[in-house]
């Protein structure tokens, strides 16, 4: 009767474990016409409900799949730097995107004053843009050389 006791306190204990240690360590809140996912000691995202993007869980954290492909790329993942975030999204967009980056930004359409998240949406806007622009450099000097190799 001991054993049965002892086995059962350490299956217990051992389920206990187990749960937390699996357990996301993330909450999501819904508020109206959007959701907040709060990672613990990480990054707070937002994103509309109506938006159909979808959350990962990595490391039981949560990232969103701004591409919808299913794994987490350099540039979803907020654990890295912002610049190496710009360079992996830049390196995916073509010339034409760069170009459509340059003449919309995102600011314009937030009314009001400037706050903490609109000081740090305009500072990763203006790295997109640099590395961006490096990007398309890079490609037109590139084909240039070929043309005049070929």
């Amino acid at each position: 009767m001991q054993m049965l006791k002892h086995c059962l306190n350490y299956g217990i204990l051992l389920s206990t474990v187990l749960f937390i240690s699996c357990s996301p360590k993330f909450t999501e809140e819904a508020k109206e016409g959007f959701n907040l996912v709060h990672n613990e000691d990480g990054e707070t995202l937002g994103y509309s409900t109506d938006s159909e993007i979808s959350i990962l869980t990595i490391d039981r954290l949560a990232f969103k799949d701004l591409n919808k492909n299913g794994t987490l790329d350099p540039y979803e993942d907020w654990r890295l730097t912002a610049e190496e975030r710009a360079n992996d999204l830049a390196s995916k967009m073509s010339v034409e995107q760069i170009a459509g980056l340059m003449l919309y930004s995102a600011h314009q359409s937030i009314p009001g004053e400037a706050t903490a998240f609109l000081d740090q949406l305009l500072i990763m806007e203006n790295l997109m843009l640099k590395v961006a622009l490096n990007q398309a450099t890079y490609r037109m000097h590139r084909r240039n050389s070929l043309k005049r190799i070929i």
